[in-house]
């Protein structure tokens, strides 16, 4: 909670964000998986809240998502940026059951 509020004060959590922001807007998946993995990495608690806020989840959206496209249903699925780069995805659980997806940019 310390860092995270330090980060407020120094600016570092405002950098971060406009980094996050930019690689999305550039359609940058892998560089914004770089990003959140720094993030996550600073410490065991941003480690443990963004598994909580991230990778859990990502499994119950990707659980929805395959269960609504075996329904028949055509989707249009939107989510935040933070979903949708790295391993443990949505985009990476998706994949590895054999979904082709697509990126809108």
């Amino acid at each position: 909670m310390r860092q995270t509020l330090d980060g407020f004060r120094n600016g570092e959590m405002q950098r971060e964000t406009e980094a996050m922001i930019e690689t999305w807007k550039a359609g940058d998946a892998e560089a914004l998986a770089q990003l959140l993995r720094d993030a996550a990495n600073k410490d065991a608690g941003s480690k443990k809240i963004m598994k909580l806020l991230l990778d859990d989840r990502n499994i119950g959206m990707a659980k929805k998502i395959t269960a609504m496209l075996e329904s028949g249903s055509k989707l249009f699925v939107v989510v935040g940026a933070g979903h949708i780069a790295g391993i443990n995805s949505i985009t990476d659980i998706l994949q590895k059951q054999g979904l082709q997806l697509r990126q809108i940019k």
